[in-house]
């Protein structure tokens, strides 16, 4: 069976709190790898939603996005709307 997995390739923190990944998923079969598909940049925010995203950055999420981080986050945005 052919499983595939998204792999983070690069990681950028900013100090915001955002970070930027450059991932690609990876499609293997019996531990042999196949093949990769594309690779993309993609920005998740402090507190985004992570319904719909592989396991592998929601645990990076868990990790960087804090209860604090969000909180920041969320009152400078809030301060910048401010302005």
């Amino acid at each position: 069976m052919i499983e595939q997995r998204t792999v983070i390739k690069e990681r950028v923190i900013h100090t915001n709190g955002a970070f930027t990944l450059k991932t690609y998923t990876e499609f293997s079969e019996d531990g042999v790898v196949l093949g990769q598909g594309k690779e993309h940049w993609r920005v998740i925010n402090p507190g985004d939603g992570m319904a719909d995203e592989p396991l592998e950055i929601v645990r990076l999420a868990a990790i960087e996005h804090t209860v604090e981080v969000i909180a920041a986050y969320r009152a400078n945005r809030e301060a910048e709307r401010e302005e």
